[in-house]
């Protein structure tokens, strides 16, 4: 039996700079896109939603693609979003993925008229979502991946916070509890945030720089108010 290799798919090349431009003129929240879509061959990518709250980006096989026919999948932030770990029906696909960077995220499978295959994590309060129409778990999850390895970190401010305002707040080396202090916080200090990393006890962890010193170090996630 002759057996047939299958044909080799070449990525599309996403427009970053272009989208990022376009998008930075309304939506508020950081802005995260794939450098690339994996397994699709010259597909066309659009805004086809820009609020304060959040975006959206099709990607297409026609440039005015106005429907699902013609779409291959998206990439979407909204702020306060979250994931729906309940499935709709016994065929759902809902399971936890640990994504590049060590982010934790979702993998989710729903079907209808058509199947939609979905990578999605948290980040700063905002659900960003890698989607591929009929898509296999490998490919939206190195969707997702994609952009998670092109994202330029935040500069977003926040603020310490503490459960006794008057106790110090460590701000360490390295994103672990074992990393040497290398400054103390207050509650209420003003932050910049620079990086995002999940440390070893497995919660995320935030780089922060000092608006008043220029002082940076790791503190963990439940010590930041955004």
């Amino acid at each position: 039996m002759l057996s047939l290799p299958l044909p080799a798919w070449a990525d599309t090349v996403v427009p970053v700079d272009r989208l990022r431009t376009q998008l930075q003129g309304r939506t508020q929240v950081p802005i995260v896109l794939p450098s690339k879509l994996p397994e699709a061959d010259s597909l066309y990518s659009n805004i086809t939603s820009n609020r304060p709250d959040g975006y959206e980006v099709s990607f297409t096989y026609t440039p005015d693609c106005q429907g699902t026919p013609c779409t291959w999948g998206y990439f979407s932030a909204q702020l306060g979003g979250s994931v729906d770990t309940d499935p709709g029906s016994p065929q759902d696909t809902i399971e936890a993925i640990t994504l590049a960077n060590g982010i934790q995220g979702y993998f989710t499978n729903s079907c209808g008229a058509y199947c939609t295959a979905q990578a999605s994590w948290l980040s700063q309060g905002v659900l960003y979502s890698a989607s591929v129409k009929n898509g296999r778990r490998e490919t939206v999850i190195a969707l997702a991946n994609s952009a998670l390895q092109t994202a330029r970190p935040s500069a977003s401010t926040a603020t310490l916070t503490s459960r006794d305002p008057g106790s110090r707040i460590n701000i360490r080396d390295r994103a672990n509890l074992q990393s040497p202090v290398r400054h103390y916080g207050l509650s209420g200090d003003s932050v910049r945030i620079l990086a995002q990393a999940i440390g070893s006890d497995q919660q995320t962890w935030y780089q922060v720089q000092f608006t008043s010193s220029g002082a940076t170090g790791w503190v963990r996630g439940d010590f930041v108010r955004f």
